[in-house]
């Protein structure tokens, strides 16, 4: 795939798809999983709650016991174990702490800091400078990549070339290669058939529907597992639903569960590999964003 003079729009488009599956026992998140405010519903029928308190239903939480059971017993499901490799209170755990916090007060200022003067990296060409990263506005497609990537703690060490030698480079999330060294691709990642692509769905209780929207049906519920991206009914319903679908955090993904029913999970669970990475390095003791690829080692 050619990633020179990709427009905004590509990437968007990119990152309306990419969504994957969690393990059974996620890191802890530290942003907001709960999507109660768009649309009027939210899009996990289990949530974790402070120890002493009973969980909250709520619509969204009256699941029927048999739905539950044959969204787990209808066809094997295939689940990955993501491990957080940052160690707590290290200097890179308090840079992802302030950076999480300053994607979610979106403070313009520190995230301009930590940027290249020049721009950000996305993917293996394409160079997008400052002003064209929509900082100003709250709903702006970079904030929503940089939330989706760093929705929860799951970071590790990555060969990757930095900007000087030997530097240390930290990627998150480390879905696309916790799934890839757990499930070894047949072909390259440049061969791999887009119609068959993963996607890995992170949460606990996550809603399958029948529709793209809060409200309709649900046809199963997902446990940090990876379904298969439909293909068809993306290109079928691009055109007419496409800023439904495309939004990173809001927008929905197409998928087919493994006993074969079709529906839609909400963006800010889902992940299509290869998924967006972000790669952090620390150049005179302090933390930089540097590149985002689009695709795993």
């Amino acid at each position: 795939m050619n990633w020179v003079g990709w427009p905004i729009s590509g990437v968007l488009f990119f990152l309306s798809v990419t969504v994957g599956a969690w393990a059974i026992a996620p890191p802890t998140a530290t942003l907001s999983e709960d999507p109660s405010t768009a649309e009027g519903g939210s899009e996990v029928a289990q949530t974790r709650q402070p120890s002493g308190r009973r969980p909250e239903i709520d619509a969204e939480t009256l699941i029927s016991q048999t739905t539950r059971q044959l969204s787990r017993t209808e066809a094997p499901h295939q689940r990955i174990e993501l491990i957080d490799r940052v160690v707590a209170g290290s200097d890179f755990a308090r840079f992802r702490d302030h950076l999480q916090r300053a994607i979610r007060n979106r403070d313009t200022e520190f995230v301009q800091s930590i940027l290249p003067p020049e721009g950000i990296r996305l993917g293996f060409e394409t160079l997008f400078p400052l002003a064209e990263l929509q900082l100003e506005q709250s709903d702006g497609w970079f904030w929503k990549l940089l939330e989706k990537m760093m929705r929860l703690d799951s970071c590790e060490l990555e060969d990757y070339p930095g900007s000087i030698p030997d530097a240390a480079v930290w990627a998150c999330p480390n879905v696309a290669n916790t799934f890839y060294r757990q499930n070894p691709p047949p072909l390259p990642m440049t061969e791999m058939d887009n119609e068959s692509s993963p996607v890995v769905v992170i949460g606990q209780g996550v809603n399958v529907r029948i529709q793209p929207r809060v409200g309709t049906p649900i046809v199963g519920v997902l446990y940090n597992e990876v379904v298969t991206f439909d293909q068809i009914t993306w290109n079928q319903q691009e055109r007419q639903i496409q800023r439904t679908l495309s939004d990173p955090m809001t927008g929905w993904t197409p998928v087919i569960l493994p006993n074969q029913a079709q529906g839609y999970v909400y963006n800010r669970y889902a992940y299509k590999l290869p998924d967006p990475r972000a790669l952090f390095e620390n150049i005179n003791g302090q933390w930089r964003l540097f590149h985002i690829v689009m695709g795993a080692l």
